[in-house]
C-alpha cells in the first residue's frame, strides 16, 4: 500500500473512532486525533469533523481564554518569533511566516541575502514614530544605506517621502490629504506635503 493509501487507511480508522462517541463534544470543540484535527460542528447528533494535516504535525494549544484550540503547525514547537499571538511574523533565520496560536504555519519566503525579513509596521503621521500592528504583513526587503548609522527618520527617496524603520526604507503614509511627493529643503529637511512644497513655476 502506498503512504498516501496507508494516510487515509490511518485517517479512516480515526474517523471512525470518532464517530463511534456520538455526540460527546461540545460544539466549537478541537482536538488532535493522531495527526487529524478534529473540530466538533453543530449537527445532529453533534460530531466530530476530521481534516488530515498531512505533511503539517497536527497541535493542540490552550488559548490565553483557557480554552482548547489545534493547528496544522510545520514545526513540533511554538517559535518565539510568533508569540505571544502574531499572524505574521520574520523567525530569526529571516523567514516570512504565517503563524497560529503561536506555531509557523505558512512561510511566504526565505530571504536570502542582501534581503532580509520586515514585519510591517506604520507610522503615526503625528509623532512620526513606527506603531507596531497585530496582522501587518511579513515579507523580504533590503536595508537601505539611509535608515543606517544613525538612521534618518523621514527623507526623500527618488521624490517620495519615505520613512526608516529597523533599517529599512518605506513609504510614509502621511496625514490626510498630505502628499507623499518629497523635495528637500536647503538645510537639508525633507518637505512632503503637498501644502509645503513651493509652488511651480
Amino acid at each position: 500500500m502506498s503512504s498516501r493509501g496507508c494516510r487515509l487507511f490511518v485517517v479512516l480508522i480515526v474517523a471512525g473512532a470518532i464517530a463511534s462517541c456520538g455526540d460527546e463534544c461540545e460544539v466549537g470543540e478541537v482536538r488532535c486525533f493522531g495527526n487529524t484535527m478534529a473540530t466538533c460542528k453543530q449537527t445532529v447528533p453533534r460530531q466530530w469533523h476530521m481534516s488530515d494535516c498531512g505533511a503539517h504535525l497536527c497541535r493542540e494549544v490552550k488559548t490565553p481564554d483557557m480554552s482548547m484550540a489545534a493547528v496544522c503547525a510545520l514545526e513540533g514547537k511554538p517559535n518565539a518569533a510568533c508569540l505571544p499571538n502574531l499572524e505574521r511574523a520574520c523567525t530569526v533565520d529571516e523567514r516570512a511566516v504565517s503563524c497560529q496560536h503561536g506555531y509557523v504555519v505558512q512561510v511566504h519566503q526565505a530571504c536570502l541575502a542582501p534581503t532580509a525579513c520586515y514585519w510591517g509596521s506604520r507610522y503615526d503621521p503625528k509623532t512620526i514614530k513606527p506603531k507596531t500592528i497585530k496582522a501587518h504583513e511579513a515579507k523580504c526587503l533590503v536595508r537601505h544605506p539611509a535608515c543606517l548609522n544613525p538612521p534618518l527618520t523621514i527623507f526623500c527617496l527618488e521624490g517620495i517621502a519615505t520613512a526608516c524603520s529597523s533599517g529599512f526604507a518605506l513609504p510614509f503614509s502621511g496625514p490626510v490629504g498630505c502628499s507623499v511627493d518629497c523635495a528637500t529643503a536647503p538645510d537639508g529637511t525633507p518637505v512632503f506635503c503637498s501644502s509645503q512644497l513651493s509652488p511651480k513655476r
